[in-house]
């Protein structure tokens, strides 16, 4: 180690132009032998001093992996703590490297090098400083400068240490040695890196394979890094010192020439580049300890729905699923059979064609609805689903309805009035059913409502042909009332709603969140940008997400128990994350909000539905119970009062206003006020769920 004094005023001054050393850099291979000799020499030492640095980082690791589990992970407290930690370790290690080189240069012991790492330590920390700065300063500007600084700048600390050059002018006396042989430098660090970098991939390969599941994977990962720092980094100094010492023997006879002011200016825009980005990094740092903390956990218990088990035999889903299976519906004939089931249009023969190659689905359809209950199975289990779950087919059920209404349509030309009006009720019910499944998901909850409202469309059709007895068409008045919409169905599928999206949100930005199979490579790449911005806690605060979410759902639910649209106060859907990308990097818990502004499920348009659904059910109810009115007396009530208490124990209320359903004997409407909640009189068209007022025309 004597040759460490080593002076360049020993030799003769000659510059680049008098001599060109022909000398090369020794063989990688050679380099990895004597680094490792040194290495085995001075192990115990060179663990002892790098020990402290990674012990402290282990035990604060530990103690912070403790203090998450506990209730001070919320508190001021904990920051408190962190930053102190963090400082302490970020010291320790500025302390220690000096102090290794120091043990390298006058091979002394541990307390001894941490000695004289501490009277170079300011020294170290400003060289660190402009090293950081400049390097990522290179990056910025197009990332080779960023590459070519780092390895001409790359023995910068061991001149400091070994030749005890201060700030710019060990940076430049790092470039003076690596001049000349950038690529041989690059190699030998490249190689070294490779090693390094086959190993790791090796053992974190063996750790995802035999892994129990993500955290222990995490844990696992998080020990190995101390491991590695304690035995490795060591001998990567070690490393380089022997590249520095033999670049330091090729170039002794060439003169270390003073870089001029010019050459010195030149490094000033990478240097306030890396000076921004470094001191964003630590301010981001801070920022995120002091102000990342995420709020408690909340209790969102009344958000969730327990697992359920409907035995095969019970639930009518397997009978309609069978029923769709069978259905008859010549591709053809699509547009015609769909304008027979809106009464737009009338063939006998083809309802005949229908009927007749369909006996197999209507005797499914009878065994479907001799059960209570119509079940998704790939949803009874609440904590499995997210918004990629898979679930079977229903495309055909809503025809089944069809179907039925063409049937019934039939029936009722024929004469067969009772069984014609018995088929619509039960699609109804059909509709009621599959709308009230105990665990539904938002197809389920709209297809029940679709269903639904084709049996109603073709009863109101039905009603001016009824020749039944008062008596006989008040039976099904009575019987419409259980098919009003009640609201307990929406609720349950909106929380079956909030369920996927808290399971898909843990898997998506959890510790998951890599394993999820491969995507298009955009969607890899903004999940990939998702991952490393939820890191930060500043930006993604779970428990904050959660309870924006829930907050969110809540309202929703809430607003699904009022009888009445005008009681209802849905919250605005507006973007919680700004635009402005230097606004984004101030939004606390921006990536939630994000998250938030694209997965938020608005329901509006299915209260829409609901209130609706709700009037088309009362609406119809008033029409038979109108027409039976009629056939006993001969003519329209001239208010509605009068079909009470025979029909009704009070006139139906409109669920949008909530008062009287309107009623106009002149204009022979029925009609709701609608959404905006004022009366125009009724309203004309062809689609009256699409009327300022929802009317029904009373066409008999």
């Amino acid at each position: 180690m004597d040759n460490q004094n080593f002076s360049y005023s020993k030799y003769p001054q000659k510059s680049y132009s008098e001599i060109v050393s022909p000398e090369k850099l020794k063989p990688t291979s050679q380099l990895l032998r004597e680094s490792w000799g040194i290495y085995r020499l001075k192990i115990k030492t060179l663990l002892g001093i790098i020990g402290l640095p990674v012990g402290f980082s282990f035990l604060f690791w530990i103690l912070m992996y403790f203090l998450t589990s506990t209730s001070l992970k919320y508190s001021i407290w904990f920051s408190i703590i962190e930053a102190i930690s963090y400082l302490s370790s970020i010291f320790l290690w500025l302390w220690a490297i000096p102090s290794l080189l120091y043990n390298l240069k006058e091979n002394t012991g541990i307390k001894e090098s941490y000695k004289g790492g501490f009277k170079i330590l300011g020294s170290y920390i400003w060289v660190y400083f402009l090293l950081n700065i400049i390097i990522t300063g290179g990056f910025l500007l197009f990332i080779i400068p960023g590459f070519l600084f780092f390895i001409w700048f790359s023995l910068t600390i061991f001149i400091l240490v070994f030749e005890e050059e201060k700030g710019f002018n060990a940076l430049f006396k790092s470039k003076h040695l690596v001049k000349g042989k950038f690529w041989e430098v690059l190699g030998r660090f490249l190689v070294l890196g490779l090693i390094t970098g086959l190993g790791l991939v090796i053992v974190f390969t063996l750790i995802i394979f035999s892994r129990e599941n993500k955290q222990v994977e995490k844990q696992i990962s998080e020990v190995i890094g101390y491991f590695i720092q304690l035995f490795v980094l060591p001998f990567f100094l070690i490393y380089g010192f022997s590249i520095y010492n033999n670049l330091k023997e090729i170039k002794a006879k060439i003169i270390y020439e003073e870089p001029s002011r010019s050459e010195k200016i030149k490094y000033i825009i990478p240097e306030i580049l890396g000076i921004l980005i470094v001191g964003l990094l630590i301010s981001i740092s801070f920022f995120n300890i002091f102000w990342g903390r995420d709020i408690p956990p909340i209790d969102d218990n009344d958000l969730w729905l327990s697992k359920i088990e409907i035995p095969k035999k019970e639930n009518a889903f397997y009978y309609l699923n069978q029923a769709r299976e069978k259905l008859y519906l010549p591709k053809g004939k699509m547009e015609l059979f769909r304008k027979m089931a809106e009464g737009k249009k009338w063939d006998s023969k083809f309802a005949e064609e229908l009927i007749k190659n369909n006996e197999e689905v209507f005797v499914y359809f009878e065994k479907a609805l001799e059960l209570s209950y119509f079940q998704i199975p790939e949803l009874q289990d609440p904590k499995t689903i997210r918004f990629e779950t898979i679930i079977p087919s229903m495309v055909g059920f809503a025809e089944i309805a069809r179907l039925n209404s063409i049937k019934a349509n039939y029936l009722l030309i024929r004469g067969r009035e009772r069984k014609s009006l018995d088929l619509i009720v039960k699609t109804i019910k059909m509709g009621e059913i599959i709308e009230n499944s105990p665990r539904p998901d938002l197809i389920v909850c709209f297809l029940g409502m679709n269903i639904k409202e084709i049996g109603l469309e073709r009863l109101r059709a039905m009603i001016p042909n009824l020749t039944l007895p008062p008596e006989v068409l008040k039976n099904y008045v009575v019987e419409l009332d259980q098919f009003k919409a009640n609201g307990e169905g929406l609720i349950r599928a909106m929380k079956m709603d909030y369920i996927a999206l808290t399971n898909t949100k843990k898997s998506k930005i959890g510790a998951d969140f890599l394993s999820e199979p491969p995507q298009a490579q955009e969607e890899k790449e903004f999940s990939f940008k998702i991952k490393a911005a939820t890191e930060l806690n500043y930006l993604y605060k779970p428990n904050q997400t959660q309870r924006m979410f829930a907050e969110y759902y809540r309202n929703f639910m809430n607003n699904a128990k009022k009888d009445y649209y005008y009681e209802v106060r849905l919250p605005k859907i507006r973007p919680l994350a700004p635009r402005s990308k230097i606004q984004m990097l101030f939004t606390e818990n921006l990536m939630g909000k994000i998250f938030y502004d694209i997965i938020a499920t608005d329901f509006r348009d299915l209260f829409d539905k609901k209130y609706l659904e709700d009037f088309s059910a009362r609406g119809t109810q008033l029409l038979i119970a109108i027409r039976a009115y009629q056939i006993e007396t001969g003519k329209i009530p001239f208010r509605l009062n009068e079909l009470v208490p025979k029909y009704f124990s009070k006139v139906p209320r409109d669920p949008f206003d909530g008062k009287l359903i309107k009623y106009s004997p002149e204009k022979k409407i029925i009609y709701s006020v609608g959404k905006d909640l004022k009366n125009s009189g009724g309203s004309e068209g062809k689609n009256w769920q699409i009327m300022k007022d929802p009317t029904f025309k009373i066409e008999f």
